[in-house]
Order: C-alpha cells, then sequence, then structure tokens
C-alpha cells in the first residue's frame, strides 16, 4: 500500500481539511507525490516569474484559503500540485509521442480519480488540465462558492 514519503506529508499539512480527506483517499487507489501546497510570498514570486504560475502573491489559492466559517486560525492552502509517483515529467522534445502519451495519461488517470473522490464527499474542486488559459496536470483547487 502507498504512503506518503516525508517531504508529501509536510505539504499535506498546509493543505485546507477538503483537500486532505480526497488526496489520502486518492492515494489507496493510486501513488503520487504532494508537490506544492502552501507558498510563501518568495516562493509564489518565483513561481511567478518563472511562469509556473499566472498569479503573483497574495492572488494564487496557493497563498491562503478563506476561512469564512472560522473553523480554523491558520494558513492553509487552497490549492495543492501532484504528480504519478514515480515522477517522469512527460517531455515531447526528449521522448516518443507514444512515451509522451503514456505519462500524460498517468496525469489524466490520476487527475480522474481525485475529482471521483471530490464527488463522493461533495468537494468542488478544479483540475488545473481544464484551464482554458494553461494547461497545468499537476495542480487542484478548491472552488468556493
Amino acid at each position: 500500500m502507498a504512503k506518503f514519503g516525508k517531504k508529501s506529508l509536510e505539504r499535506l499539512e498546509t493543505l485546507h481539511p477538503d483537500l486532505k480527506i480526497i488526496l489520502y483517499d486518492a492515494l489507496q487507489i493510486y501513488d503520487f507525490s504532494i508537490l506544492d501546497g502552501l507558498r510563501s510570498e518568495e516562493k509564489q514570486n518565483k513561481t511567478f516569474e518563472s511562469g509556473h504560475s499566472t498569479k503573483q502573491y497574495p492572488d494564487s489559492k496557493h497563498n491562503k484559503s478563506k476561512n469564512e466559517d472560522e473553523s480554523f486560525n491558520y494558513e492553509i492552502s487552497d490549492a495543492v500540485d501532484i504528480a504519478p509517483y514515480p515522477i517522469k515529467w512527460p517531455e515531447l522534445n526528449n521522448q516518443t509521442s507514444k512515451e509522451y502519451t503514456k505519462r500524460m495519461g498517468e496525469f489524466y488517470r490520476l487527475a480522474g480519480i481525485i475529482q471521483a473522490i471530490a464527488d463522493k464527499y461533495n468537494i468542488k474542486i478544479r483540475w488545473g488540465g481544464d484551464f482554458k488559459w494553461k494547461f497545468d496536470g499537476p495542480h487542484f483547487e478548491r472552488v468556493v462558492d
């Protein structure tokens, strides 16, 4: 049975409780790593400058959650970045089309699992693979009405 590594567990602790529920359930089905949760101002701005985010601090869902019901009083993230384990990034430049498609398929498979579990718990999420402005396969975020 898969389990989160030390870094993944540290990142997991920075997430909104709804995301934690989804990720723990998903790990029983598919092995993956947590790449990012709550981001500091410095990290968010570096991520923006590198082109890996379209938002500067504090506008990213990685920066902190809105806590309307005051059920917690610490900063947490409404977004998480994850990748199938072991991590093998799909890069068309260095792989055949067949290898690239297989690697991308792992992200799509994981996304389907995450979305199905979110539906099970009636938690609204959005996958970065569905963004119109950029494909962000590792990204998932809570949708807060």
